[in-house]
């Protein structure tokens, strides 16, 4: 579209520049994240087996309070629980994550029943910003059939399990709290597989998760 007010079509340029520098200052996973944002290869694929909710039912109401400052579209709900559309960052490798809207200190549970494989509850940073991605404080869960479950967002030095536990689906494995990349309380989950295709720069990829809401209603 032609902007008559702006003849020598100065403020495009000036746009693209500013575009241009963005994208110079932006950390390279971030680069190498949108540059597979349309790769087929992360298109759907789901679970093998179902999982169920990561988070106690009862706490799905505290999402409620959280939703200011988002837009209609990108709001919506599994199960009881409300959920962020968060385009930016869920894309290539991270297509099918989730993020549940629920308050800081809500017990994260585990999925499914696994081995606890990786524990990172060190970090007290956060911030809406790229440049928080390593202040994260997470964990990752392998699973029977090669996928794993993580949950990410979790507050310092709440871990409830440690490496290489067993842990049964319900299980506690931590508190949700803002750390990372982040701008407000929330869980962030994903379930990925190992994939070592060529065109595949990370080696995995996220899966579309199947969801067992009865089991949770009864955990």
């Amino acid at each position: 579209m032609v902007d008559d007010s702006d003849p020598n079509g100065q403020k495009a340029r000036s746009e693209e520049m500013l575009s241009d520098s963005q994208r110079n200052t932006e950390p390279k996973f971030m680069q190498k994240l949108r540059a597979s944002e349309n790769l087929p290869i992360f298109d759907e694929e789901a679970t093998a087996t179902q999982f169920s909710l990561p988070l106690p039912i009862e706490s799905a109401t505290t999402g409620e309070s959280l939703t200011a400052g988002i837009a209609e579209d990108r709001l919506g709900k599994l199960g009881p629980f409300i959920t962020e559309d968060s385009r930016e960052s869920h894309i290539g490798p991270f297509k099918w994550a989730v993020d549940l809207l629920v308050q800081d200190g809500t017990q994260v549970l585990a999925m499914k029943e696994g081995i606890v494989v990786e524990v990172i509850d060190s970090h007290d940073r956060f911030g809406d910003d790229p440049s928080f991605a390593d202040d994260l404080n997470y964990i990752t869960v392998k699973h029977a059939d090669g996928t794993y479950s993580q949950y990410c967002h979790l507050a310092k030095s709440s871990a409830a399990v440690y490496k290489m536990q067993e842990v049964n689906a319900g299980d506690e494995l931590a508190r949700v709290g803002k750390t990372g990349w982040t701008d407000r309380d929330h869980l962030h989950i994903l379930v990925f597989r190992e994939d070592r295709q060529p065109q595949n720069e990370f080696g995995f990829k996220s899966l579309k998760i199947r969801w067992d809401f009865e089991q949770s209603e009864n955990s």
